[in-house]
């Protein structure tokens, strides 16, 4: 009979950033809190650990650290336990991991980052990770296209980690990029001290040169990952997830479901369980409403659309492959494509839809 691997019970969500990059939105608005279709990115990360198993979180916590404790709570909601690390000095991925040990009493764990999003199923890679015995493992994703604005990551012949931007140890036989989800053992925190400093360049430099048979890269396959951790990739990540929708994306439409609490009322048009779509106005899927948008007469909104919660639509607005955060407010006759509404901000995104 087959041995049943040993599951992974915890896993940590790195939630203390100062989100510069999705500036102004975060100034008032943590990261992890800034909504993708209308869902807090944490939520997305909380999914994905569950899916794989994952019963217990810790997150750390440094900007505007309140908020999301208010927003998580202790977890329940979400059939999960929560812990929070606060951290009074940033002390990036590397030193925020080390100050979270207690947490993990010498199990393995997954850490993600809060600023993507992915449908992946992460079981195939537990497995292959424990049948490696890896130390640490990060999962990596090939995409030509994105290669070109981040760092490569390489592996050699046999999956091991040989290529990171600040070393090389051999010559890689595949590259991609990480994307912020590593599976680590309890031994990595040996590598980590409680200073400012980042995992990247701290752990895996050290094992790729000292313990290079426990150190792996695997690969997404058959899988989408965006980036939404700065704005204009935020808003075609945006783009690229309604149009996942709109094909029957089942995790994605299971998390919309679940964690977000929406309901889809007509065929690519979702909105909250007690929301009512408006009868004023031109709708087109896909396309999310929020709870308490006011939309006046003779609007079309949509295709691509989102209106966040409590936004503001006045008479005879048009809108199409637009993003309109919280509270947002639209004046009348505006007929806006390919753009970020942030308040009373217009932020256009052209160059994102380009790129």
């Amino acid at each position: 009979m087959k041995k049943q691997m040993p599951e992974i019970r915890k896993g940590m969500i790195l939630a203390a950033g100062l989100g510069t990059r999705l500036l102004p939105i975060t100034e008032k608005v943590p990261k992890p809190l800034v909504p993708v279709l209308n869902v807090a990115n944490v939520l997305y990360g909380l999914f994905l650990l569950k899916r794989s198993g994952v019963g217990e979180v810790i997150l750390n916590l440094h900007h505007l650290p309140d908020c999301i404790r208010d927003f998580l709570g202790d977890g329940s909601e979400w059939g999960m336990r929560i812990e929070y690390s606060q951290e009074t000095l940033l002390l990036g991925t590397g030193g925020g991991l080390k100050k979270a040990q207690p947490f993990f009493e010498k199990e393995p764990f997954i850490l993600v980052n809060c600023d993507f999003i992915t449908h992946a199923d992460l079981k195939p890679f537990l497995r292959k990770h424990q049948t490696h015995r890896s130390l640490a493992s990060m999962i990596l994703w090939e995409n030509a296209q994105a290669q070109a604005f981040y760092s490569k990551v390489g592996i050699d012949g046999d999956g091991r980690l040989c290529s990171l931007p600040l070393v090389t140890t051999r010559e890689p036989v595949r590259t991609g990029i990480f994307t912020g989800i590593h599976i680590l053992e309890p031994e990595v925190f040996d590598y980590l001290e409680e200073v400012p400093s980042g995992i990247n360049q701290v752990l895996y430099p050290a094992l790729m040169r000292e313990k290079e048979n426990r150190c792996y890269g695997f690969f997404l396959e058959n899988a989408y990952w965006h980036d939404t951790g700065e704005l204009p990739t935020f808003w075609s990540a945006s783009m690229k997830l309604l149009e996942a929708l709109q094909s029957g994306d089942g995790p994605l439409r299971e998390f919309l479901k679940t964690f977000g609490k929406y309901e889809e009322k007509k065929p690519g048009i979702w909105a909250p369980a007690g929301t009512a779509l408006p009868t004023n106005a031109t709708l087109h899927a896909p396309l999310i409403l929020g709870e308490n948008c006011k939309i006046g007469e003779r609007c079309t909104l949509g295709p691509y659309t989102v209106l966040g919660d409590g936004s503001e639509i006045a008479d005879e607005v048009s809108l199409t492959k637009f993003v309109a955060l919280k509270n947002s407010r639209i004046p009348a006759y505006q007929v806006s494509g390919n753009a970020l509404q942030f308040e009373e901000r217009l932020i256009p995104m052209d160059k994102a839809l380009k790129a």
